[in-house]
């Protein structure tokens, strides 16, 4: 399941990265594209995966297949990685940077 996640991330950083580069984007609009999409993903990650699935026991999700866990389960977990989640959004300009001025170069 991360190696199917990482190869669809890579394949849209690397579809985003073709499509700029076919219609002559600039830096600022590739980094307006990569941070867009880094932060989507972001977003998608702590609301779907955190809230839903984590926090709500999204619909009996982890306790059907680990059924140790019901127990623990519970809204008292969300936010229990905000220092994850912090690195990674402090980390993301930079990455969105370095993406751009690779494919500036291109």
């Amino acid at each position: 399941m991360i190696l199917i996640s990482l190869l669809l991330m890579g394949g849209a950083i690397v579809l985003a990265a073709w499509d700029g580069i076919r219609n002559s984007f600039t830096f600022r609009q590739f980094f307006a594209r990569f941070i867009f999409m880094l932060l989507a993903l972001k977003a998608f990650d702590i609301f779907f995966f955190d809230w839903i699935l984590l926090c709500n026991a999204g619909f009996n999700f982890f306790p059907h297949y680990y059924p140790e866990t019901k127990a623990v389960l519970g809204r008292h977990l969300f936010g229990y990685n905000w220092k994850t989640h912090v690195a990674h959004i402090i980390a993301f300009p930079f990455v969105a940077a370095f993406l751009s001025w690779i494919y500036t170069l291109l």
